[in-house]
């Protein structure tokens, strides 16, 4: 027999072709329809992968099937669209989900396991891991002080923080609660700074070598200042030595002097709160040097160290009962000359005219201020 056909020669059997077959007889013939078909791909390897933003490319390991992709640190991965190319012929799947280059998403939070099915229908699992480039920043993201009258100044730019503590903070070892970049440590002249724990002296700025993740070093500058004070006391007084009694709910000075004191040009000697100062009528007053009339209450201004914050004190200077017991005059109508007062001996010696009866004399008398007089309880 033979065939429009011959051995040995190329045609495109990209469709089926009829071959006619002619017996020997040279009439006899049979049509024979020759189909040829590719048989199924075997390979089911993931051949390129990538993730955008990735910090190099993607190492694919045959040998144990997986996939190891880094991107930078802080990357959000659990929505993330890989772009790759597979085994001809090839597809993959994770969980249900059929997976398309470019299009498809996947949370990389952990391993993603990609299901590779060949043309012939073997599958082989691969596993995608993602992780995340040491991270580059070493940055002091919060800081704080005990008691500081308000939030710290951080200065990304010039790496400096600056900090305010009440006025009389003691910041020769004050602990500080910080928090730096992920994966950041810091030191202070070589030792280690734990947040909340380690403690240091800030009456000078405090250098920290903040390091990041990847090694490099930040010199930040955190500088701790004092709050003006806000205290307007006035802690001590006297006035020509005479000490005052202090009420510092009330803001009131009280100072008793002996009787018959001159108070119209006196001396005040004060100490009030560090940094404040004390004014009468605009004035401003000097301990042991500036002169008052107290006769009257006078009110003092205490002004703080603030500049702004201010009390007002007033300073009483009253008198201490007479103790004084004294005939300051004494005389009769009758008498022939003026009595003889003895302060000493406390007699009163008086003349009265010749005939003059003793019986019913009416005296006119001056008693030391305050003073009463009774003669067998009958006051006089």
């Amino acid at each position: 027999a033979t065939a429009d056909h011959t051995s040995g020669i190329n045609y495109n059997w990209s469709s089926p072709r009829t071959i006619v077959v002619t017996a020997e007889d040279g009439s006899t013939t049979q049509n024979w329809i020759v189909a040829v078909s590719v048989a199924g791909n075997s390979e089911n390897d993931i051949l390129t992968y990538s993730l955008p933003g990735q910090t190099g490319p993607a190492t694919i390991n045959n040998g144990n099937h997986s996939v190891l992709v880094e991107v930078p640190f802080g990357t959000n991965v659990t929505n993330l669209i890989a772009d790759f190319t597979l085994s001809p012929q090839a597809s993959a799947t994770v969980g249900s989900t059929t997976q398309v280059s470019g299009s498809t998403p996947n949370n990389f939070s952990s391993p993603v396991s990609y299901a590779v099915q060949a043309g012939d229908g073997s599958v082989q699992n691969w596993t995608v891991t993602v992780s995340f480039a040491v991270n580059t920043q070493n940055d002091i993201i919060t800081y704080s002080l005990p008691g500081q009258t308000g939030p710290a100044t951080i200065n990304s730019g010039n790496h400096t923080v600056l900090v305010e503590v009440p006025f009389g903070t003691d910041v020769t070892s004050l602990v500080a609660a910080f928090s730096l970049s992920p994966q950041a440590s810091a030191a202070v002249d070589a030792t280690p700074q734990v947040s909340g724990s380690t403690s240091n002296n800030f009456n000078s700025p405090v250098t920290y070598a903040v390091q990041a993740g990847d090694g490099t070093i930040e010199n930040w500058i955190v500088s701790v200042s004092i709050a003006p004070n806000t205290e307007t006391d006035i802690l001590s007084f006297s006035a020509d030595g005479f000490s005052g009694t202090i009420d510092s709910t009330d803001h009131t000075i009280n100072i008793i002097v002996p009787y018959g004191t001159d108070v119209s040009d006196m001396t005040a000697t004060f100490t009030l709160s560090p940094e404040a100062e004390a004014r009468v009528s605009g004035s401003l007053q000097q301990s042991g040097v500036s002169s008052l009339n107290f006769s009257n209450p006078v009110s003092y201004i205490i002004i703080a160290g603030d500049g702004i914050t201010t009390q007002e004190w007033i300073v009483t200077v009253s008198f201490a009962p007479n103790t004084a017991t004294d005939f300051e005059s004494y005389s009769f109508p009758e008498q022939t000359g003026n009595a003889v007062i003895s302060s000493n001996t406390h007699t009163i010696y008086i003349q009265v005219a010749y005939g003059t009866s003793l019986a019913n004399l009416t005296a006119s008398f001056q008693l030391s201020y305050g003073a009463t007089a009774n003669i067998g309880g009958t006051q006089q």
